[in-house]
Formats: C-alpha cells, sequence, structure tokens
C-alpha cells in the first residue's frame, strides 16, 4: 500500500509556506519590489498538489455510477481537517475588527461585523458572495467548490480527461497567464486550472515511473528536479521578469519530484512528516498572527519575529491538541 505522506513533499510544503508567508510582508508595510513579493504564485504549486493526489486517490479506485455523490463526498472529507482551524482563524480576525466598535461603546457597529462570518467560515468567499477577511482562505474556498466539479469530469469522462487535464490549463494559462487577480470567477478558473494540472502530473509522472531507461537517470534527474526548482526560487524570490514560465517550471519540477525517479525520493525522517502536518495550519493561521502584530509599537524585526514564531507556536498546538483528540491521520488536503 502507497504511504499517504512523502517526507519530501512534506518538507517543500513547509517551505512553500513560509515563501508565501513572505509575500504577506506587505501587511508589515513592505512596498515596492521587496523580497518574495512574487511568492503568491507558490498558491498555484499547492493547487497543482491537490490535483495529483486526487488523481492518484481515484487512479485504482471504479467508481461505477454515483460520480456526483463520490465526488462530494472526497471533498468534504478532504476540507474536514480544515474547518476547526478555519473556524478559529475567521473568528478571531473579525473579533480584531469589531472589538474596536464595542470598546467605543458602538455594539451595534460591533454585530454587523459578522455579518459575513458564515459565509467566511463555510469557505464560501470565492463564491462572490463576500471579500474574504483572511486573505488565504479564498484557496480553500475556490477547492470547496471546484474540486467537486473537476471528480465529476474526471470520473464521468476517463478518457476525455486526458484531453481536458492539460488543454483547460493550456487556455487558462495562454489567455490569462500566471496571475493573482481576485476578481470572480478567476479564483476559481485558476483552482480548477491548476488542479487539472495536477492530475495530468499524475499521468506524466507515472509514465516516468515506468520507463527504466529513465529511473537509471537518477542523478541527472536530482540535477534537473534541483535546477528547476532554484530557478523557481530565483524568479518567485528575486521578482524577476520570468513570472510566466512557472507553470511550466511547476509542472516539471512536480512531475520530477513525484515521480520518484530522484534521489530526492529517498529523503525520510518524522520531522518532514511533522513540518509538513503543521503547513496547513500555518496556512491558515498567519494572516490572522501578522494581523495581531503589524501595528505593535516595537521595532520591525521583532514584528517579524512575532509573526514567523507566532504563527509556528500557534499551528504546532493545533496538531498537538489533534493528536491528543485522535489518531494522528494524513492531512486531510493530501490524505488518500
Amino acid at each position: 500500500m502507497r504511504s499517504d505522506r512523502i517526507a519530501y513533499v512534506d518538507l517543500f510544503r513547509f517551505v512553500m509556506i513560509l515563501l508565501i508567508m513572505s509575500h504577506h510582508l506587505y501587511l508589515f508595510g513592505f512596498s515596492d519590489d521587496y523580497l518574495f513579493r512574487s511568492c503568491w504564485a507558490w498558491t498555484d504549486y499547492f493547487f497543482l498538489l491537490t490535483g495529483y493526489f486526487t488523481m492518484r486517490h481515484f487512479a485504482d479506485r471504479e467508481v461505477r455510477g454515483e460520480y456526483a455523490p463520490e465526488a462530494l463526498r472526497y471533498t468534504l472529507r478532504k476540507l474536514s481537517g480544515c474547518f476547526p482551524l478555519v473556524l478559529i482563524a475567521v473568528t478571531a480576525q473579525y473579533l480584531l475588527e469589531a472589538v474596536p466598535s464595542l470598546v467605543q461603546g458602538n455594539p451595534k457597529q460591533f454585530l454587523s461585523t459578522f455579518c459575513d462570518w458564515p459565509y467566511e467560515v463555510l469557505l464560501l468567499s470565492s463564491s462572490g458572495i463576500v471579500w474574504t477577511k483572511v486573505m488565504p482562505l479564498w484557496f480553500l474556498s475556490a477547492m470547496l467548490l471546484t474540486l467537486p466539479l473537476m471528480i465529476y469530469l474526471m470520473l464521468r469522462f476517463r478518457d476525455f480527461w486526458h484531453i481536458l487535464s492539460w488543454l483547460f490549463p493550456l487556455f487558462y494559462y495562454g489567455q490569462i497567464g500566471i496571475n493573482t487577480v481576485r476578481d470572480w470567477p478567476n479564483d476559481l478558473l485558476r483552482a480548477f486550472s491548476c488542479m487539472a494540472l495536477g492530475t495530468c502530473v499524475y499521468m506524466v509522472s507515472g509514465k516516468l515511473t515506468e520507463n527504466d531507461l529513465i529511473r537509471g537517470k537518477r542523478i541527472w534527474l536530482t540535477i534537473a528536479e534541483l535546477g528547476i526548482l532554484s530557478l523557481c526560487l530565483y524568479i518567485t524570490v528575486l521578482n524577476k521578469n520570468f513570472m510566466n514560465l512557472l507553470p511550466l517550471l511547476f509542472f516539471l519540477h512536480c512531475t520530477l519530484m513525484l515521480s520518484g525517479c530522484s534521489h530526492t525520493a529517498s529523503i525520510r525522517g518524522n520531522l518532514c512528516s511533522f513540518l509538513g502536518e503543521i503547513s496547513l495550519p500555518m496556512f491558515i493561521f498567519h494572516w490572522v498572527a501578522a494581523s495581531l502584530v503589524k501595528d505593535l509599537a516595537l521595532p520591525i524585526a521583532f514584528r517579524l519575529l512575532l509573526y514567523y514564531s507566532g504563527t509556528l507556536l500557534l499551528s504546532c498546538a493545533a496538531v498537538c491538541f489533534k493528536h491528543r483528540k485522535v489518531r494522528p491521520t494524513a492531512d486531510p488536503l493530501y490524505k488518500k
């Protein structure tokens, strides 16, 4: 049986979370071309991984007839572990914005602040019904709203999906390019395109795994994988004008990484698994952590230390609490 966790992927996910957190340094007043400004692009990579693991889940399973119910069950099961964390993060963010009204003796304004709270907690913001206050949650919302459709099409039209999985992303990126436009319905199209491309990664990486000639070139494949990753980091961390290369580079790197044909596949360790497990809470909590400390009357270096360390501590606490309550399982976003 295949393992639910892949150590190198867990480690890589943790690094991507740190990059996305660093993109949000604009909350602290960073502007212009500060380092990490373009690291929002790594969100697309997370969608890519979601598509890959979704395809892997259904590849060996025969689903007969009830495609829509199965798509909904899988999506809700995948995201079920996120909802308690989302509830905490959204409530905390709303309280941060609403408490000043209560302090000023305006309870009506305090209550009106929570009008959109249910939609955010239910991860419906990407439908266009509200503008999210916890900005990173658009990722989970877009996944919730598009993953069932992708799974249905993937199961209902298995043969056609071999074309659509790369053709739809090609049309999307060809028309819009890699972007961070938040106008509806771009969040949904972006999520669907990246996850569809992730299913294509599964199909292509499987072909690499089956090819004995390619598998014999482990050193060269490792060099290629790490070289592509370095180029992606160069573009996003240093804000270079090669952003439109990223969808292709992400696809190539993800394919090599998940094929198991390079030496990175041999990375093991409980630490990697733990870092991967706290990545999801870090993604959900870091916006609230930034909102808490960004305006404190402290030197910027100390506020940034609080931002990163506070997010890490909150996330570790959330994972430890989960382990006290339930038997440890795979990350809900990537379990089979």
